[in-house]
């Protein structure tokens, strides 16, 4: 029974889709109260966790003040445009210290690639030295929150400190862990996929899965490779490869830029 416990808890904190979002507090606290229930599951969560209660607030946590309204900045400049890509496990858009995280999401975000910044800026539909606006700056917001690479993104507004007729944006995105296995396994057959929705930090998505059929011992597999966007163009490509039982084999290349936003170039 304890090692059932064992390998639940470690499965379920390591694949779990959407462990990203763990270190909110009633996701902590379920976890919390739960750890309470035998003396092993307290030890795992004391080796894993961190009390709730006990964890003190960082002295140099930084939180960020409420947004003020868009038109407020309305037809000023645009002079920086600021952007932070946090990792995946122990951080909040708010407030700009990390958690006390346990062991998995240290390990996690050690092994995480970080969305590089020129991906966030390709969906931006507002560039420095622009004139601020507000229906630009919504539709980014928008634009930046269709991507499977995040969990989430802020995005604060502030007057330049040596210009009242300037403005710089602050964008803060929480990257989500992106490694997905799955798997299918009966008499017929079994399957296993493995993908990517944030390969290499691009935001692109590659997507593997091979099945193999018992009961003749053939295999099919497939590979995709998936870009959202085309160099600030919002052209998407899909290239596929793969292979069926009875020898026969598909490639396809796949272009569209499907109506994404009225802002559209």
């Amino acid at each position: 029974m304890w090692l059932k416990t064992v390998i639940l808890l470690l499965g379920i904190s390591f694949l779990y889709h959407d462990y990203a979002l763990a270190q909110e507090k009633p996701r902590y606290e379920n976890i919390e109260s739960y750890s309470t229930s035998s003396r092993f599951t307290q030890f795992m969560y004391r080796l894993f966790y961190k009390p709730i209660a006990s964890t003190p607030v960082p002295t140099d946590s930084v939180v960020r003040p409420p947004k003020a309204p868009y038109s407020a900045f309305e037809g000023k400049t645009i002079r920086n445009i600021d952007i932070t890509t946090l990792d995946p496990f122990g951080y909040s858009l708010g407030d700009t210290a990390a958690a006390t995280t346990g062991f998995l999401s240290t390990l996690g975000n050690r092994f995480h690639i970080t969305t590089r910044e020129s991906i966030l800026r390709h969906l931006l539909l507002m560039k420095e030295d622009q004139v601020f606006d507000s229906l630009l700056v919504r539709e980014s917001e928008r634009l930046v929150r269709t991507g499977k690479h995040l969990t989430d993104v802020a995005l604060w507004v502030k007057a330049g400190p040596e210009n009242a007729d300037s403005v710089d944006i602050s964008i803060r995105q929480l990257d989500k862990w992106s490694i997905l296995p799955g798997g299918t396994f009966n008499d017929e057959l079994w399957s296993f996929r493995l993908g990517d929705d944030n390969f290499l930090g691009l935001g692109h998505s590659f997507q593997n899965e091979i099945i193999r059929n018992r009961p003749s011992g053939e295999y099919d597999f497939t590979t995709k490779y998936h870009i959202p966007n085309i160099h600030n163009t919002f052209i998407h490509s899909t290239l596929m490869y793969g292979s069926s039982q009875d020898g026969n084999y598909v490639r396809s290349v796949a272009l569209e830029r499907p109506f994404i936003t009225p802002f559209m170039e």
